[in-house]
């Protein structure tokens, strides 16, 4: 009978598990800042536990099975605790990312007139800048950011600019929500100083836009252990991708 050793390897080393089967290696990373998550920490744990169980595990279960004997132990029992956990959370960043999203797309209403013809006027403009200059200039008046956004394709700025262009005016619309909860107060300095702080209002914009911004990484760090996690368990299941990720769909 063929032997775990021969057929397939599991290993757990500190920042990743891998498996190898034949020509197929895949590794499954670990980010230990999402232990620590609000959102993904206790899906993400039961996740990590059960392929480090599994790792552990596989030499002494595998020891009397055939090839097809793992694949069918596998599949029915080895790993359901992997799928279940990958599937609750896949279902974490479903949500997350769309109230990610719901969020920019709120903060993203320009909250002042936007005449057509000057927006019209700005693209063009734009278009007619270098490169550099063109993106130098969205990325610092939230106003001609605004412009280019309304009609992206008309802008001639580069694709891969336009989330830091929707971050200035996202900065923009927070300032000015959090311009009524900062008051400048008057001081020995400045007796008369009144009304709102905007450089509070922009340290506290910036704040929020980070943690905006750190959340839409966590969700791009699970995305990762998400597709890692599939190839994961094609491989150690010897099956196809799209098996693998009807497993985790489905688990019970």
């Amino acid at each position: 009978m063929e032997h775990a050793e021969i057929f397939m390897t599991l290993s757990a080393y500190q920042d990743r598990f891998t498996a190898k089967r034949g020509d197929r290696t895949v590794s499954l990373p670990i980010f230990p800042g999402l232990e620590a998550s609000r959102v993904f920490g206790s899906h993400y744990a039961a996740l990590k536990a059960s392929a480090s169980v599994l790792a552990a595990g596989f030499p002494v279960i595998v020891a009397d099975l055939s090839p097809k004997g793992w694949n069918e132990r596998f599949q029915q029992k080895e790993a359901l605790p992997l799928t279940r956990a990958a599937k609750n959370l896949h279902a974490d960043a479903i949500k997350q990312n769309g109230d990610l999203d719901a969020w920019r797309i709120e903060k993203l209403k320009w909250k002042w007139p936007l005449d057509p013809a000057v927006a019209s006027e700005t693209r063009q403009w734009l278009r007619g800048l270098k490169a550099g200059e063109g993106a130098r200039e969205a990325l610092s008046d939230p106003a001609i950011a605004h412009a280019a956004l309304s009609a992206w394709h008309l802008s001639g700025l580069d694709g891969s600019l336009k989330s830091q262009v929707e971050n200035t005016v996202i900065r923009a619309s927070l300032i000015a929500n959090y311009s009524s909860a900062f008051q400048r107060q008057p001081t020995a300095a400045d007796i008369l100083a009144s009304g709102p702080d905007m450089d509070a209002a922009a340290r506290a914009a910036q704040d929020g836009l980070a943690v905006h911004e750190a959340a839409r990484a966590e969700v791009g760090q699970v995305v990762a252990v998400l597709n890692s996690t599939v190839d994961f368990v094609a491989v150690v299941g010897d099956m196809s991708r799209d098996a693998a990720f009807a497993m985790i769909s489905e688990a019970a």
